[in-house]
């Protein structure tokens, strides 16, 4: 059905306008905001990644942008945001918190190692955020996050499209964190969620739906996707009893217009587009080196997802590179003046 639709409204985008809605995501960020030296590109002669201060300063030149052209603006966060740096540690991510209430995200899914300080820890994250943490597959035996601000899933409406995100977490969590981090805490399979989730936001009016994943698109999507369509179509996959990891959840996901996926650090230069189900699939490069932006296109009148648009030489992630990006001096100090103190009390 969605294969039809498209062929539609490419003619109908051929005689009009489409709505633009700038999709702009992090993932795996692990602590790094600071600048640092790229010697995974090249060990001897490493570029400079100058880091969350330069992107502060894109996000707030995109925001003024998207006013002047009347187009949408939503800020995703694909989990797995303060263990693995100073900077995320010494606090427990309450330093990661602030700078992204300071870009100004609209919400995130947790990772599994979100869960390093435990589930209390991300109750008092989610607290102290200005954004919602989405958690749509929780199963709570007594745990901390049966609370206001996890929500399964939010509804924003842009430019008069209501765009709808519904969070999942990775549904390995029962045995990849400690169980004394879940404190209670466990997540129903990805499938079985998102099928009991999608109908409701759309009968609260959702047109465009975002999937929100902490299960990670593996390295080698290609032939991950090939060996598992393979088990698929013989019968060996039961999709409502099985752990999926993101590109294989999008197989699933007739009815799920985007995936944007974090939970691997690995990131794509563009989406992946599932064949079965039409939904594109997104995940960028983590440890703070790059985020991705792109532009969905919606139809104007039937406000239908007619797919997006690239905006810096054909791709969907950019490298925070100094040779491409100015970093904001006043967050630039800030960011180095909480990874000293960090460094000096961790």
């Amino acid at each position: 059905m969605k294969y039809r639709i498209l062929f539609t409204l490419l003619f109908t985008w051929a005689i009009s306008s489409p709505i633009k809605i700038n999709l702009v995501t992090t993932n795996d960020i692990h602590g790094v905001i600071a600048s640092q030296k790229a010697t995974f590109m090249n060990p001897q002669y490493p570029p400079t990644i100058v880091g969350a201060a330069a992107f502060s300063k894109y996000v707030d030149k995109l925001k003024n942008s998207s006013i002047r052209d009347n187009e949408g603006l939503l800020i995703l966060d694909g989990g797995n945001i303060f263990q693995g740096n100073p900077l995320g540690m010494a606090d427990k991510g309450q330093t990661m918190i602030e700078w992204m209430n300071r870009i100004g995200y609209d919400a995130m899914v947790p990772g599994s190692y979100d869960f390093i300080s435990g589930a209390k820890n991300i109750q008092s994250l989610a607290v102290k955020a200005n954004f919602p943490f989405l958690f749509s597959n929780l199963e709570c035996d007594g745990c901390p996050l049966e609370i206001d601000e996890i929500k399964p899933y939010i509804i924003k409406e842009m430019n008069g499209v209501k765009v709808g995100i519904l969070g999942v977490v990775n549904s390995q969590i029962s045995e990849i964190v400690l169980a004394e981090n879940r404190m209670g805490t466990t997540a129903e399979f990805e499938v079985p969620t998102m099928r009991q989730w999608v109908p409701i936001m759309k009968s609260e009016g959702a047109e465009i739906v975002i999937l929100l994943s902490s299960s990670g698109v593996p390295w080698d999507r290609e032939e991950e996707y090939e060996k598992f369509t393979e088990k698929v179509n013989n019968g060996e996959v039961n999709e409502n009893n099985i752990s999926l990891n993101a590109l294989e959840m999008a197989y699933f996901a007739e009815d799920v217009d985007f995936i944007v996926a974090g939970g691997n650090s690995k990131g794509y230069w563009l989406p992946w587009y599932d064949p079965h189900s039409h939904t594109y699939i997104m995940q960028g490069y983590g440890n703070g080196t790059e985020f991705s932006h792109i532009k969905l296109l919606v139809d104007e009148d039937t406000h239908l997802f007619m797919g997006y648009e690239t905006l810096v030489d054909g791709r969907a992630s950019q490298t925070l590179l100094s040779d491409d990006f100015e970093e904001n001096p006043t967050d630039a100090n800030w960011i180095q003046a909480k990874l000293d103190n960090a460094i000096k009390s961790y």
